[in-house]
């Protein structure tokens, strides 16, 4: 299973998922995340950080932590949904490989 935890280190406050799993499922989060981000559709967290844990345990991603409240827009979230369905893929992959972050 996937365990998630918030943790705050002034000014930004951190989400991280541990998993069991090689690295390879959170590099996939990270990649659709940041395609998500690259068509300014919808909010998404900033990935951080995406590696394997000692001695081959399992794997994390550290994102950004959003105080997110509750969609009571459906048809909102369904155009926006559609506008992110819509950008050409390519261009994704693309956005993707160029957003690793350095920090």
């Amino acid at each position: 299973g996937v365990t998630g935890v918030q943790t705050c280190a002034l000014p930004i406050c951190f989400f991280v998922k541990v998993s069991r799993r090689g690295p390879e499922m959170f590099q996939g989060e990270a990649w659709g995340l940041r395609a998500m981000h690259h068509t300014k559709t919808l909010v998404t967290p900033r990935v951080l950080h995406v590696g394997a844990l000692a001695a081959e345990s399992g794997s994390f991603i550290v994102m950004e932590y959003m105080q997110l409240g509750a969609c009571t827009d459906q048809a909102a979230l369904g155009r926006q949904l559609a506008l992110m369905h819509s950008v050409r893929l390519h261009a994704l992959r693309h956005a993707a490989r160029c957003a690793v972050y350095h920090g």
